[in-house]
């Protein structure tokens, strides 16, 4: 029996995606660790605090807004702003608002990657924790 392979179809989830996701998170967060060392020049535990609760920053906002995104929330603000911006122009929207709340739909970021991202959240704010008590 053939599998169907289409728009249709739909992909088993695979454990190799979340750790994908949390092994690119996990280095982009690093990275950003180390660039907030070095704009500080300083690498007492007291900066590597402020460093965390930077990456803190960045991570929650990164996981509000994918969680956001698949909710479809500004999805209405966002469209409503650019058609009244447009009329100034004296131009027409190219889609109407129902096109591109399903355009979001369709386009879903996998829940896999919230979770991931979440959970990665949680573990560096715990971290940023421990680091701020022994720091101050």
């Amino acid at each position: 029996m053939k599998t169907q392979s289409g728009p249709t179809s739909k992909r088993k989830p695979s454990n190799q995606e979340g750790l994908i996701a949390f092994f690119v998170n996990t280095f982009i967060l690093g990275i950003v660790f180390i660039f907030s060392l070095w704009w500080q020049d300083a690498y007492t535990l007291k900066a590597m605090a402020d460093g965390i609760w930077l990456v803190v920053a960045i991570q929650l906002t990164l996981s509000w807004s994918l969680f956001v995104y698949n909710k479809n929330i500004f999805t209405p603000l966002v469209h409503g702003l650019k058609t009244f911006f447009l009329i100034f122009i004296g131009k027409k929207p190219k889609e109407d608002y129902y096109t591109a709340y399903t355009k979001v739909i369709d386009n879903q970021v996998p829940s896999k990657f919230i979770w991931v991202s979440f959970s990665l959240t949680v573990m560096v704010v715990m971290l940023g924790i421990v680091l701020v008590l022994l720091a101050y």
